[in-house]
């Protein structure tokens, strides 16, 4: 679920001084030695930073890390149940189907079926037994048979592993599932058809393919796997089985941009592209592909029907797409009743008949309004009404759908939420709505913020508990503080000093400390009308002042003679005498964005600034936050180009002059983007994001589960202790950090010399402190 939190404060100290007569003034004040920014928009990303010298791969000898256990820090995760797939009964088969994921609440997690006669009295199965950590990923049915994909084992240990049920009412058993080497691996996706059983997932990281002739014996497909391999930032997000081919759908990078993707196979071995859709799922913004399903029966082996989102302007909207052979495609039809804002279709299922699919159920939606839309052609749909608590309502995520034509069923993917609707001539049920069924609704804590402030270090985390019964979700938001980075104590409220008390303003991403008020940054939504009195906001870059974090001054713009493209400023960060914005541009006609950066020396007039080199045709930059450094300035972000994505950082002796580091420094394969950084003196911690973090950030989609988090060998965190001149890599695969298996890394920050990295792990906080060893 795409949270507040993904508006990231830039937090300075606070800042001695007079009474805010101009609070933008105030901020120029002084600051403290440390300061933290992060990440609070989307993230494009190829390399770069401030250093010249980098040391690939290595394990952070300086420090010493461990799990912060204060008690103060126990907050989000608790029991919960991660739902993954939902099966309509088939022909001669078993009944509904759920497939997931139960959470004990101490990280011990179970593969679960749930089965029902009629989709409302449901009964619970465990996959495997006590003492082992399994995951269902996926499920599909063929004839009488049942399939259901996912993984055994955590970590480094962890395995891809499959459970088959061949009839109705016989057990699920495991079966053999091989891989080409120990790395660990998991299953996502799964299909069976004519040609037999295909899964899709990775291995250390990388996309993978799995192979089955009857379901009961499984092998790594290897030429499939180099195939997908070969495409950059593929993403696999739906698998389907025609009568005569296999597909796979979801998305690649195009240089700054995502386009959605399709491939195919007529004999489970070769695999190739459909060349031909590439004019239907790209161009104008970001294209992605969330489900497929078959459309009629033509003696070619049946049309296809995709659906997803494109993005344009900053907002996502639902899209489908047809085929009447798998090859051409039309150009994305958007004909979906929905709310504003930014929406997108999650899955889409068929209801089969003896001729072919006879009408499609689809549902999506974006973070508080959720939709179910029904059609008959795949092109024209029509909204089905949920129950008025459950279409507004922000505690849950309408993700996964199937449909027997006289019953639909409707669940929520999120990780930890088990939320299930059942809708037919009766009405609308809710079996989740009673906990032992399928489990209580498990917390969620976020970082917002982890930043210097008056009495040491701050970390601010919100915490969402979405009720059982779907409705709204209980908000709240605490902050701790810390002199040591590792005995934390929450601060009254009102009292933090990094983060303000209520919401920033709308199109605000990032704030400051100003005195004993505020300063922030952002942009108005491209397209918005003209305000009646004031600046242009439409995609223009704006910064507002409050003197107490809750009544905001009207904006003004960062850039007196802002650019065509919209502006997107991503972080703040101040110094004495002078204050940095940083953010992207739109490049018009390109898709790509540019790093963009704002200065001002008085605080109230700012100016854009200089940035070398340019970034290379076919590839973008974008700078997601900012710190001050002893020598100056540094920004943090992204690069992104042909070859994919990389950290990069910048240096700026002022904040008018800006250049980006060399390309190699944090080393091949590193995830990216940087979205915080850390500076104490000469100590440098950054923190990227992996796997886990690499959809677009507007993109409302699923999101990650613990099956599809990067895993903990790819974890993004490097210190430096000579000023980002070199840096040291830490290693995943041991210590605390081979316990981070689907770990969010968010935060990145310094209590005195202790290094202090925030994220969360299955909604749960999780607190990781390095002192020197």
């Amino acid at each position: 679920m795409r949270r507040e939190s993904d508006i990231r404060a830039r937090l300075g100290s606070a800042i001695g001084g007079a009474a805010v007569a101009a609070l933008a003034v105030a901020t120029l004040a002084g600051c403290s030695s440390t300061a933290i920014a992060r990440r609070s928009g989307p993230s494009t990303t190829t390399t770069g930073g401030t250093a010249t010298t980098g040391v690939p791969g290595a394990t952070s000898g300086s420090f010493s890390w461990s799990l912060d256990a204060d008690p103060h820090l126990a907050l989000g995760g608790g029991p919960g149940t991660t739902l993954s797939a939902v099966l309509s009964p088939s022909a001669g088969g078993a009944g509904w189907v759920i497939a997931g994921t139960r959470d004990n609440g101490s990280g011990a997690t179970t593969a679960t079926v749930w089965t029902s006669p009629d989709a409302v009295t449901w009964n619970a199965t465990a996959l495997t037994g006590g003492g082992v950590s399994s995951a269902a990923s996926a499920a599909a049915t063929w004839k009488t048979s049942t399939v259901v994909v996912g993984s055994v084992g955590t970590g480094t240990e962890r395995r891809a592993q499959v459970w088959v049920s061949q009839g109705p009412g016989s057990s699920f058993v495991e079966v053999p599932v091989t891989s080409t080497n120990d790395s660990p691996s998991t299953m996502d996706h799964v299909t069976v058809g004519n040609l037999g059983y295909f899964a899709t997932g990775t291995i250390a990281g990388q996309p993978a393919v799995w192979y089955s002739t009857n379901g009961l014996q499984w092998s790594v497909s290897s030429g499939a796997t180099r195939f997908l391999d070969g495409f950059p930032g593929a993403q696999v997000n739906a698998l389907l089985a025609t009568s005569n081919f296999v597909y796979a759908a979801g998305s690649v990078r195009d240089g700054t941009a995502t386009d959605a993707a399709l491939w195919s196979t007529q004999d489970g071995i070769d695999w190739k592209p459909i060349i031909s859709s590439q004019g239907a799922f790209s161009g104008g913004g970001d294209h992605v592909i969330t489900g497929l399903a078959p459309l009629g029966t033509l003696p070619s082996g049946g049309g296809l029907l995709a659906v997803g989102g494109v993005e344009a302007a900053g907002a996502w909207t639902p899209a489908s797409w047809i085929s009447p052979d798998g090859v051409s495609w039309s150009q994305p039809a958007g004909d979906f009743p929905r709310s504003a804002g930014s929406e997108e279709v999650r899955s889409v299922a068929p209801v089969a008949t003896l001729v072919g699919p006879s009408e499609f159920f689809a549902t999506g939606g974006g973070p508080s309004d959720q939709h179910l839309w029904q059609s008959s052609d795949g092109v024209r749909w029509n909204q089905i009404p949920f129950p008025p608590a459950a279409a507004s309502a922000d505690g849950w995520r309408a993700t996964l759908v199937a449909s027997d034509g006289n019953t639909t069923v409707v669940a929520d993917g999120d990780q930890g939420q088990a939320h299930v609707l059942t809708g037919s001539s009766k009405g609308w049920s809710e079996p989740s709505a009673n906990a032992p069924v399928f489990g209580p609704v498990a917390a969620s804590a976020d970082v917002v913020s982890l930043s210097q402030g008056k009495t040491g270090l701050e970390l601010t985390v919100k915490l969402t508990q979405a009720p059982q019964a779907i409705g709204s979700a209980s908000v709240s938001t605490v902050t701790f503080s810390s002199a040591n980075g590792v005995n934390w104590s929450p601060l009254p409220a009102g009292q933090a000093s990094t983060w303000p008390p209520a919401p920033l303003p709308a199109g605000a991403s990032a704030i400051d400390r100003a005195g004993t008020g505020w300063i922030a940054v952002g942009s108005g939504p491209p397209g918005s009308p003209p305000p009646a009195s004031g600046p242009e906001t439409s995609g223009v870059g704006l910064t507002w002042t409050s003197a107490d974090g809750s009544h905001w001054n009207p904006p003004t713009t960062l850039d007196p003679k802002p650019g065509i493209g919209p502006e997107h400023p991503r972080g703040i960060c101040s110094s004495t005498g002078e204050a940095v914005a940083v953010g992207e541009a739109d490049q018009q006609g390109s898709g790509a964005t540019a790093a963009a950066a704002w200065y001002t020396n008085n605080g109230s007039q700012w100016k854009p600034a200089g940035i070398v080199p340019a970034a290379a045709p076919g590839s973008g930059t974008e700078m997601l936050g900012c710190v001050q450094t002893q020598s100056g300035f540094a920004a943090f972000g992204a690069a992104s180009g042909p070859g994919g994505d990389s950290p990069a950082l910048w240096s700026s002796p002022d904040g008018a002059h800006w250049t980006r580091g060399n390309s190699d420094f944090f080393g091949s394969g590193a995830p990216g983007p940087i979205v915080s950084l850390a500076v104490s003196g000469p100590n440098w911690l950054a923190v990227a994001s992996g796997a886990a973090d690499s959809e677009p950030d507007d993109f409302p989609g699923p999101s990650p589960s613990a099956s599809t988090a990067s895993e903990a060998n790819q974890l993004g965190v490097w210190v430096s202790t000579d000023s980002g001149s070199t840096w040291q890599r830490l290693d995943g695969n041991g210590g605390v950090w081979q316990d981070a298996q689907g770990a969010v890394l968010e935060e990145a920050g310094f209590a005195g010399s202790r290094a202090v990295v925030a994220g969360e792990v299955g909604g749960r906080l999780v607190v990781w402190t390095g002192g020197r060893s």
